[in-house]
């Protein structure tokens, strides 16, 4: 091994962009992500919450791009009301199908409220019904 060849190695890759000046720091967000079971409790309410969404929907006779299994939800609905939806909610048209018809991409995180997703219901219900 030629020590003389790794004389400024790691010099080079930071400015080469092949290491990020924080990546260690990278580390300590999975640390606490992996402790306690946080990974899977964040996930868990995230999935929670859109599957509550995804109920209504079912509950209202639509269909689905996808079977909902995770925090994303894909429900197809006239564009009408989900032109209604989006003036209060942030989601987008996935895609536009026929007979005015969309798959809209609804997703939740670790971050979504309840209570958010509790109007997000009853705004839903009014503009199915």
């Amino acid at each position: 091994q030629n020590k003389r060849l790794a004389e400024g190695f790691d010099f080079t890759l930071k400015q080469k962009g092949a290491l990020m000046a924080k990546g260690r720091l990278l580390g300590a967000q999975f640390l606490a992500l992996f402790q306690d079971d946080l990974f899977f409790e964040l996930g868990f309410h995230a999935n929670k919450l859109a599957s509550k969404i995804a109920n209504i929907f079912k509950q209202n006779g639509y269909d689905f791009a996808t079977e909902p299994v995770s925090n994303q939800i894909f429900p197809i609905l006239p564009i009408s009301i989900a032109e209604k939806l989006m003036e209060k909610y942030d989601f987008y048209i996935w895609e536009k199908l026929e007979d005015n018809m969309v798959t809209l991409r609804i997703v939740t995180s670790w971050a979504t409220q309840e209570s958010s997703v509790d109007q997000f219901i009853k705004d839903i219900s009014k503009n199915l019904g």
